[in-house]
């Protein structure tokens, strides 16, 4: 028998985040529609760069940015601060 969980992880990264990185293009305005501000692109780019390892310059719609626009400052380095899990059914 298979059973399905979700399981939430927590982290912390600091980050910091060149504001010319806001998306202020039409291309990057709908391809990323909830990004609106600093704090999503901090959001963003911290789960991308920080959790994933991601440069910058090869996510899309950052690409033609130089990676030195975003900074990370700490990351979890595979440390989980908090996580929950909850069985959602049988399968």
């Amino acid at each position: 028998m298979r059973r399905k969980f979700e399981v939430i992880f927590s982290v912390a990264i600091q980050i910091e985040v060149d504001e010319s990185l806001v998306p202020d293009d039409e291309w990057r305005t709908i391809f990323y529609s909830p990004i609106k501000n600093i704090k999503d692109v901090a959001e963003h780019l911290a789960f991308n760069c920080g959790v994933h390892g991601a440069s910058l310059s090869t996510l899309n719609g950052w690409a033609d940015q130089p990676d030195d626009k975003v900074l990370i400052l700490r990351q979890p380095g595979g440390v989980i601060l908090k996580w929950e899990t909850e069985e959602v059914w049988e399968i």
